[in-house]
């Protein structure tokens, strides 16, 4: 709730996809915040490829086929590893990201919402830096 609401506050663009189990509540969590057209919250994202093309920087999990989709597109991230997966993949997976310049990664433990906005609004304020990551983030990603 903090990030949205600073990013209403900037007027920043934004599409956050909640999944469904956790739409209504997250929409009632908002209270008297009004959004613009521009900035949606919506339970599922049906076509992941138009977000992604959409975004200039990807908040998620660190999945391989989510990772190969954002470096597919060359998008910086900020990589957030779900905690107690199969030997640890996804932390690994996001600090593979991170260790390549495309991405930042929190680990779940480490997420507040404080982190979060300072790591979003840190890289929204930093042309030159999202430029580097979306570089480094094309180096990785190479679609067939």
């Amino acid at each position: 709730r903090l990030v949205i609401n600073n990013m209403v506050k900037e007027d920043i663009a934004f599409i956050f996809a909640t999944g469904k189990l956790y739409y209504d509540e997250f929409m009632e969590s908002l209270g008297e915040i009004s959004l613009k057209s521009y900035q949606r919250v919506m339970p599922y994202l049906d076509n992941m490829a138009d977000g992604l093309a959409a975004s200039d920087i990807v908040i998620g999990s660190a999945g391989a086929i989510s990772l190969a989709e954002i470096t597919a597109l060359g998008k910086p991230s900020i990589i957030i590893p779900k905690a107690y997966t199969a030997e640890n993949h996804q932390e690994y997976n996001a600090k593979s990201i991170e260790s390549q310049g495309a991405g930042i990664a929190i680990l779940e433990k480490d997420l507040t919402p404080e982190r979060l906005n300072e790591v979003v609004f840190k890289l929204l304020g930093d042309r030159d830096l999202l430029i580097d990551m979306a570089n480094a983030s094309k180096s990785i990603g190479k679609p067939l």
